[in-house]
């Protein structure tokens, strides 16, 4: 169990925001094996892997590499803030996978936001679409991340802003329509 919010527990715990750690030990203590199995499968999503090869396939198809350039360093600048902010994970003993780097902003949550909004808006020009996408790409993978107890409800959250926020600005200074 992971403990609630106290003066006594664990420094990991200690790091989480208000009510964070409650709201963890709920959803570990609820995972069931199945729903830990869909949550396994789902952070796939979030993967470097399955990020980078759908932008680098849409990149060479549409010619228009500065939707790869702008994932790249959006993961760059991601991975910048996760090392600035060194913020610990979850206690280890919630942990269904041994998740590697600092906790916050989430980069499954990020990358795969950021992937989706890129791309998404690159094939339709829509900004609602890609949004739409976007968010349900972040809720899917930041879900994922909580089931499998190595993010604090902040770091997806954190994530999924930075992600929105970067696609806003290279929407507006790189890819103006």
């Amino acid at each position: 169990m992971i403990a609630p919010d106290t003066d006594d527990t664990p420094a990991a715990v200690q790091n989480a925001g208000p009510g964070e750690g409650r709201l963890l030990t709920a959803t570990v203590e609820r995972r069931s094996p199945r729903l830990a199995a869909v949550a396994h499968v789902v952070t796939l999503a979030g993967s470097k892997h399955a990020v980078f090869v759908p932008v680098a396939l849409y990149s060479v198809r549409a010619r228009n590499w500065r939707v790869l350039a702008g994932c790249l360093a959006g993961a760059a600048v991601r991975h910048g803030l996760e090392e600035l902010i060194g913020r610990r994970r979850p206690p280890k003993e919630g942990w269904l996978e041994v998740p590697s780097g600092s906790s916050m902003p989430s980069r499954h949550t990020a990358e795969t936001v950021l992937t989706t909004l890129l791309v998404t808006d690159g094939l339709t020009g829509s900004a609602r679409a890609a949004m739409a996408a976007g968010g349900v790409a972040g809720v899917l993978v930041g879900w994922s991340r909580l089931v499998l107890g190595v993010h604090w409800p902040t770091d997806v959250i954190a994530g999924a802003a930075f992600a929105f926020a970067w696609w806003a600005l290279f929407r507006r200074v790189i890819l103006p329509r």
